[in-house]
């Protein structure tokens, strides 16, 4: 015999309000291991409840109704709201979170935020008046194969390690964004007691480079390879370019343990 959708409605809620006395529940417990539709329905009206009774929750600095009034006779319990009350007003909340949704999204339309715009890149005289400041490289390579790679990963040519001499003496390398590439690799050392950077790129990224006329400060450019080197001086000729070659290392050797 099928049960009238009423009373159906009826010892749902008063299952849920905990009314049912033992046999009643039992039976209605039974009824929801064989029904499915009954134990999907019993979820959804859990479901609602629970977002009423979270939406009309009372602060937690706000006083207790036994704090304001005296204790009172217990009443017999209120029968609860009909299903489809409790459902509207899960429609209207939906309702309000979807029109929030859309006049943020319109706003968004209207007033758009502004489009990104990237730092403007460095000449390379603000670079080099940068780094003169304190002139100390990020890392100091240990060994050729460190100083390969290095370069190898940068500028696609895998350098010999330069070497202390009465000409140049390296300090280590760092990486700077600069007008060749966003991450240029710099050589920093000093020749005839004046500071020197070397830019090493990847030739595909050259950019034809010029300094103002009255600049303090020399540009000296040399491609090996599919590389490209610049080096910038107050010197009147190269120091370094001249000295840069291939390391004799395989690249077995020095891959990997580079910067």
């Amino acid at each position: 015999m099928t049960t009238p959708p009423e009373h159906h409605d009826d010892l749902l809620e008063r299952y849920l309000d905990e009314l049912l006395d033992d046999d009643q529940r039992a039976r209605f417990e039974q009824r929801l291991a064989q029904e499915p539709e009954l134990r999907r329905a019993v979820e959804q009206q859990q479901q609602i409840n629970a977002a009423i009774k979270r939406l009309h929750a009372a602060p937690d600095h706000a006083p207790t109704l036994e704090q304001i009034q005296p204790a009172s006779p217990a009443a017999p319990p209120r029968r609860r709201a009909a299903p489809w009350v409790k459902l509207a007003v899960a429609a209207a909340l939906l309702l309000v979170i979807s029109a929030t949704f859309v006049v943020y999204e319109a706003r968004e339309m209207i007033w758009p935020p502004p489009p990104f715009s990237p730092p403007p890149t460095p000449t390379f005289q603000q670079i080099y008046a940068d780094t003169l400041q304190e002139f100390e490289p990020d890392w100091v390579c240990e060994n050729e194969a460190q100083f390969a790679d290095s370069f190898d990963n940068r500028a696609g040519y895998p350098l010999a390690m330069l070497e202390t001499t009465d000409a140049f003496t390296p300090l280590g390398i760092s990486r700077r964004r600069t007008p060749l590439s966003p991450m240029t690799l710099l050589l920093l050392g000093r020749a005839d007691g004046r500071e020197i950077i070397v830019f090493a790129t990847r030739l595909r990224y050259d950019k034809p480079t010029t300094l103002p006329p009255d600049s303090a400060l020399h540009l000296f450019r040399k491609a090996i390879d599919d590389a490209v080197f610049y080096e910038l001086s107050p010197l009147d000729a190269p120091r370094v370019l001249p000295l840069l070659r291939r390391t004799t290392l395989t690249p077995d050797q020095y891959d990997g343990q580079g910067w």
